[in-house]
Order: C-alpha cells, then sequence, then structure tokens
C-alpha cells in the first residue's frame, strides 16, 4: 500500500489536493495502476527468478526506477523484503546496484533519488525536478505556476465563516462612515438657514421613509448611524483577529511538521535561528494578508468608489477638477509596491540572518566569555543590525516621498475644489453645506488612495514572507519518514555495510574527499562491536547512515538482508535506540523525557527503564522524583544523570539495535563507572554498535573496528589487535588510555 503525504502538500481542499498530486511527477508515478499491476509481476518475476515464492508479505513497497542493467530494461523494480526468515540473494536485497548501470555521484547507484535530476516518464524518477526544489514551484491543478497570493488564499479559505462575516461588518462600518460627510452638509445647511431665520425646525431637509423630520429625529437618527458604524467596525476587528489567528495556526502547524521530515543535510543548511522567524514572524505576517490587510485595502477601495460617487452626485464639474490627480497617484503607487516588496524580501533576510547570529552567541555565551569576545560578538551583531538599519532607511525614505507627494496632491486637489465651489456657492448654485460634504468627500476619495497605496505595500511585505514559509512548507525531503517497505516480522539485527562510500553534501564545496571510502562492516545480533578510530574518520557519521539521517552515496547498509534504503524510514527508526556523547534532553519533566520515544509508556515501565538505566536512584533523591523539571537541554542535570536519562531513554523503546556514541568519553570517573554498570545490563541479547575513545569502554567489545582514512583497517578483537606488530589499533593507544 502507498501512503500519501499530500497533507504536506498546501492544499485545503480534498479535491484541490487528489488533482494536484496527478500532475507532480512524484504522485504521478505512484497513481499510475498500469504501473502497478507491472510492478506486481515484476516482483513474483523477480522472486520466482531467485527460487523464492511469491507474494512476499509486506506493508508497504517502495518504487525504485532503475536505469540500465537488468537485461537491459527501464521501468519500475519492487525491491521485497523477505518471505518468512529466508533472507533474500545480495543482489536483490542491496538492488543490484552493480548491475544497473552506475554513474558518478548520487546515481552512482542507478536508483534516482527524490529530487534527482529528471522527471517521471521514460527516466522515471521520483518526484524529480531540476537541481532547484521543485517545492518552489508552486502549481495548480492544471500543473500551471501558482501565484503566492492564490496559494495563499486557499490557506485562508478555511476562514471563510469569519472573513464573511468580517466582509458584511466592514461594508455597514464603511457606509456609516461615509454619511458623515452628507451629514455634516445638512447640519451647516440648517443652522445657516437658522441664523437667517428661514423656518422652523421641522423644515430641515432630512427625510426617512420619505418626510421631513424634525431636528431630533434627525439627530437621534445619526446617533443610530453613528452607533451602527460602531458596532460594525467592532464586529470587524473581533472577526479578522479570529480568522488571521486560524490562518496562523493552521500555517505555523503545517509548516513546523514540514520541517520535522526533513533530512539532517537540510538542518545542516539551515540553523534553527534561521528557521525559527519564518516559523513565528513570517507566519504571522502571511496571516495577515487576507485577513486585515486584505480588508484594509476593501475598505479604503470601498472609500474611494463610494466617495467617488457621492462627489459626482454633488457635482459632475467639481469631480473633474478633484480626481484630476487620479492617474498620477496610481501609476506612483505601483512603482512604489514593487519597490517595497523587493526590500522586504531582503529586509526579511537580514533579520534572520541577525537573529539566527544572536541566537547562537546568546546559547553559547560561555564560549564567548571563555574567550573573553562580549565586545567582539556586540560589535559583529551591531555591524549586522547597521546594515539592516540602511534597507529600512531606505524604505522609510520611499515611504516619506509616496506619502508625501500623496498628500501634496490630495492637498492640491482640495485647493482647487474649494477655490471652484467658492465662485459655485457664490453664484448660489451650491450651497455652503454642498461644498463643505464636496470636501469631506474629497478627503474621503484622498484617503482611500493612500490606503489603497499603503494595503498593497502591506501585502506585498505578507506575500514575501508567504514565499519564504511556502518555499519550506512545499520541500520535498529527500528522505520521506512515511515510505518504505514495513516487515512483519520481527528483526532479527544482522547490519552489514557493503562498499559505503559518503559525502556531507555541505562539505562538496570545501571538499571532494568522500568521508566513508568503500565501508564493508557486519554486526550480528548479541554482539558488541566497538568502533574507533582518530577524530574525524567518520565513526559518528557512520551512526547517522544507520538511521538513515543521510543516504550513502554509494553501496548499501542491510538489515536482516534487506537494504535499509528500501524501509521506512521511521519503522527503521523505531529499531534503533540511540545516546549519544551530549544527549539531548528537552524542557520538561524527567518522566516526559524518557517517555520521549513512548509516550503511551506507563509509569511502572518508565520506572523499570530507569532502574535499568542506574537513574531511579537519584531521580528518587528530587523532592519531585519523576516529575523534577530537567530545564532546556536538561541543564538542571549532570552529565552523567543526562547520560542515565537518555540511556533509560533508549531502553524504554527495547529496540532490537542500539548505538552508543561516546556515551561515556565526557563523564568523570564515578559518573562513567555507573553509566558503564548501565550500558552492560541494556546491550545483552541486543546488536549494539559503540563508538568510543576509552580504552576501559573498547576492550569489553566483542570486536574492534579501526576507521582510518574512511575504511576498516582493520577488525578483530581487542587482544588480537593489540598484539598485532605495527596495527592500527596498537598505534592509536600507545602511551595513553584512550584512542
Amino acid at each position: 500500500m502507498f501512503r500519501s503525504r499530500m497533507e504536506h502538500g498546501g492544499w485545503t481542499s480534498e479535491d484541490w489536493r487528489t488533482k494536484q498530486a496527478k500532475h507532480r511527477a512524484y504522485n504521478a508515478s505512484r497513481k499510475s495502476a498500469v504501473a502497478s499491476v507491472l510492478h506486481r509481476r515484476a516482483m513474483a518475476s523477480n522472486a520466482s527468478a531467485h527460487g523464492l515464492p511469491a507474494p512476499f508479505e509486506l506493508r508497504g513497497v517502495v518504487r525504485r526506477t532503475i536505469t540500465g542493467g537488468l537485461g537491459g530494461t527501464t521501468g519500475h523494480h519492487a525491491l521485497p523484503l523477505h518471505h518468512g526468515n529466508m533472507p533474500l540473494p545480495s543482489n536483490v536485497a542491496c538492488g543490484n546496484r552493480a548491475a544497473m548501470g552506475a554513474t558518478q555521484g548520487f546515481e552512482s547507484s542507478g536508483i534516482r533519488r527524490r529530487g534527482a535530476t529528471g522527471g517521471a516518464g521514460e527516466s522515471g524518477s521520483i518526484g524529480g525536478g531540476s537541481g532547484v526544489d521543485s517545492s518552489l514551484r508552486m502549481e495548480k491543478p492544471d500543473g500551471k505556476p501558482q501565484s503566492t497570493f492564490w496559494r495563499l488564499w486557499s490557506e485562508a479559505k478555511h476562514e471563510r465563516g469569519h472573513l464573511a462575516a468580517a466582509g458584511v461588518c466592514l461594508m455597514a462600518s464603511s457606509s456609516a462612515n461615509l454619511m458623515a460627510p452628507a451629514i455634516m452638509a445638512k447640519v451647516i445647511d440648517r443652522a445657516s438657514k437658522r441664523g437667517r431665520g428661514s423656518g422652523p425646525s421641522s423644515s430641515l431637509e432630512m427625510c426617512i421613509a420619505g418626510r421631513p423630520v424634525s431636528d431630533r429625529t434627525f439627530f437621534l437618527a445619526c446617533l443610530g448611524v453613528f452607533a451602527v458604524g460602531s458596532l460594525a467596525s467592532w464586529g470587524r476587528v473581533y472577526a479578522l483577529a479570529m480568522a488571521t489567528a486560524g490562518v496562523a495556526e493552521k500555517l505555523r502547524a503545517r509548516l513546523f511538521a514540514a520541517l520535522m521530515v526533513q533530512e539532517k543535510a537540510f538542518f545542516d543548511e539551515k540553523k534553527a535561528g534561521e528557521l525559527a522567524p519564518i516559523l513565528a514572524e513570517d507566519v504571522d505576517v502571511s496571516s495577515t494578508v487576507f485577513t486585515e490587510r486584505m480588508a484594509s485595502v476593501l475598505r479604503s477601495l470601498n472609500s474611494s468608489i463610494n466617495a467617488s460617487m457621492a462627489l459626482l452626485s454633488i457635482s459632475p464639474h467639481l469631480t473633474m477638477v478633484s480626481l484630476s490627480t487620479v492617474p498620477m497617484v496610481g501609476s506612483v503607487a505601483m512603482l512604489y509596491y514593487k519597490h517595497v516588496r523587493k526590500l522586504s524580501m531582503r529586509l526579511r533576510d537580514m533579520d534572520s540572518e541577525a537573529q539566527a547570529f544572536a541566537q547562537a552567541r546568546l546559547a553559547n555565551v560561555r564560549t564567548v566569555r571563555a574567550f573573553a569576545n562580549e565586545t567582539l560578538e556586540a560589535q559583529r551583531f551591531r555591524q549586522m543590525l547597521e546594515q539592516a538599519s540602511e534597507l529600512r532607511a531606505e524604505e522609510a525614505g520611499a515611504k516619506g516621498v509616496f506619502r508625501g507627494g500623496l498628500f501634496g496632491m490630495v492637498g492640491v486637489s482640495l485647493m482647487a475644489v474649494l477655490w471652484v465651489g467658492g465662485s459655485h456657492v457664490g453664484d448660489g448654485s451650491m450651497t455652503a453645506g454642498q461644498l463643505t460634504s464636496f470636501a469631506g468627500y474629497t478627503g474621503w476619495v484622498g484617503l482611500g488612495f493612500s490606503g489603497l497605496a499603503t494595503g498593497n505595500a502591506n501585502i506585498a511585505r505578507g506575500l514575501a514572507s508567504a514565499e519564504r514559509v511556502f518555499a519550506l512548507m512545499d520541500r520535498t525531503p529527500a528522505v520521506s519518514g512515511d515510505e518504505g517497505l514495513e516487515p512483519s516480522t520481527d528483526v532479527v539485527g544482522n547490519l552489514e555495510f557493503r562498499d559505503v562510500w559518503f559525502q556531507y553534501p555541505t562539505r562538496d564545496k570545501a571538499s571532494r574527499s568522500a568521508v566513508l571510502q568503500g565501508v564493508n562492516l557486519q554486526l550480528s545480533p548479541g554482539k558488541v562491536l566497538a568502533l574507533t578510530g582518530a577524530s574525524g574518520e567518520g565513526k559518528s557519521t557512520l551512526a547517522a547512515l544507520i538511521t538513515r539521517l543521510y543516504e550513502p552515496r554509494q553501496g548499501c547498509i542491510t538489515l536482516d538482508g534487506v537494504d535499509i534504503a528500501t524501509l521506512n524510514p521511521s519503522w527503521l527508526r523505531r529499531q534503533i535506540g540511540v545516546v549519544d556523547q551530549e544527549p539531548v534532553l528537552f524542557a520538561g519533566s524527567i518522566s516526559y523525557n524518557i517517555r520521549y520515544g513512548v509516550p503511551s509508556a506507563t509509569d511502572k515501565q518508565v520506572e523499570a527503564a530507569a532502574k535499568q538505566a542506574n537513574a531511579h536512584d537519584f531521580i528518587m533523591d528530587f523532592p519531585e522524583a519523576y516529575e523534577t523539571k530537567v530545564g532546556d537541554e536538561g541543564r538542571q542535570l549532570s552529565g552523567g544523570q543526562k547520560q542515565r536519562v537518555a540511556i533509560a531513554r533508549a531502553v524504554l523503546k527495547n529496540p532490537p539495535i542500539l548505538i552508543l556514541d561516546e556515551a561515556t568519553s565526557a563523564l568523570d570517573a564515578e559518573s562513567e563507572r555507573l553509566v558503564s554498570e548501565a550500558i552492560d545490563r541494556v546491550v545483552a541479547s541486543r546488536t549494539v554498535l559503540v563508538i568510543a575513545h576509552r580504552q576501559s569502554t573498547v576492550k569489553k567489545a566483542d570486536s574492534v573496528a579501526v576507521l582510518q582514512g574512511g575504511t576498516v583497517a582493520e577488525q578483530g578483537t581487542f587482544g588480537n589487535l593489540m598484539a598485532k606488530s605495527g596495527g592500527q589499533l596498537a598505534s592509536l593507544m600507545d602511551g595513553s588510555r584512550t584512542v
């Protein structure tokens, strides 16, 4: 069965997402019924060729594309697991990479990984595209590029109830506000008539239901209009605030979910300080585009149109005079809009960089102070702020010039209206109240155009932020966390590295040499393999490849005879427990951190895991026991205590495979003893990889492998390797108790 990842595709409608899926390369290959039939037949045929029964019992299948090899065919090739306890032949389990016509780089396996060059067609690449992230090209169901504007609207549609309410309130409040100049005209005209003694109050020319009304009724009606306007304004503000909060919540949740499934290499390039502003500020700004900012534009547009119509009803001649500056204002506003959008994108990048810089220095303030670099770092931060300030000054200058020019043109227009209108009042063709009303509506037109320009600029800023949000939200991870094979049988724990090569993507420009160069290594269940070597030889890298945080550039890693590249990464990681040299604990209780891998674990299970990890006694010494807060990154605990909590967390998963990455190297003697005792208890019957720098840890292993020059230089028992003349292990440990 195939699992859809469309929940991260950026569409709110099921139909919309389904149509989009049919036009994206990755999903197109999976939606083809014909390919599915051919795939099943190929699987059965492949099984028959190797003397295996079919079908294989699987809960998931990954389609890989093979270019060349296997009889010169090109198409889908199924990599099934095993039937019962019978492993597949090595050429099938590892995808028969040698027979697939290896090429250079990531294509050396003959299997195109998601994001590789090419589309889903003859080349058969899954999720392919150019070297640029295909997710940056937002598409409509017809395959054509979709603008950020309409994409954002699709995200805001689920708040249509609040948006509709805000629209009704906006029309009501705008209408009430636009009546103010007309009411002012009536008041002025009535006051002028009273001054001349021209009639009683009832002669006021204000009609309700077609009949003249008294002053009292008139003023009560005015108060009613203003009350309706006030209530409508409150309703508009409330509805827009709720809509904004709803859109922001949805965007932020989906963006965070999208970030959580990205591969490790992505986070090597994008630090937390760069992503946090996008998750917080950019989402907030984006969420206001179709709520507060669009409402501001619509309110300004409504004011401009209705005020212009009121002007025409009072005096067409004066209206032409009043609106003579509109074409010029519109042209300048468009230029201003484009300029502000570009500036906004540059400013957001600078702000993100500055925030990432500050976050890194504050998080590592001990290191800064250890080197007495407080002043230096403050100067660097100030320089970054000054660069951003230069752009802000440019933006403020553009805003000042635009608004100053706009109000200047409105002022000139108003003066012309008063000059020409004054002559009309003098010859009796217009009353003083009408001229005042006309001037008021002229002001409304000016404010409306000003609001349109400002609103468009604000929308431009919002769209710039939305582009950053969508670029991350739509990014397809190189390693999908919810696709692949899930075996129905228990994991035995046989791990094997077969000619594994690896180079960090972020180091390609700095060095052409691979970290791992043809590593061959075997780990067996119930045995402990100690991996050692000089710093930088790739020991931790090898551990990261087992959990598929990275993918090999060439070769493969098998689990019970199956290439782990075909396995569901989430399922695979549930079979592995990892304890690092610097374990990461999250702010929360000790119980929460131990349960992190198994949230459903009972208190008794948590306590049992803590006892096995030698952590129960020190936990019970705390007043709140297992509910003790560990603080950010576990800073309320000592190094040894953190390590034992991390071991308990790994043990609670009861994984068949355990990786201990220098788990005792940073501890004092007593803490090392306690942690070592815990490790000795938990390694039984598991496949264990211990990355170690201490001789006391290395000598306990069933076998030792020494990494040197990107490959396994030697492997054997500790005693045999130490006795070997000129051996690598003996050389590393000569004169020291640590490697």
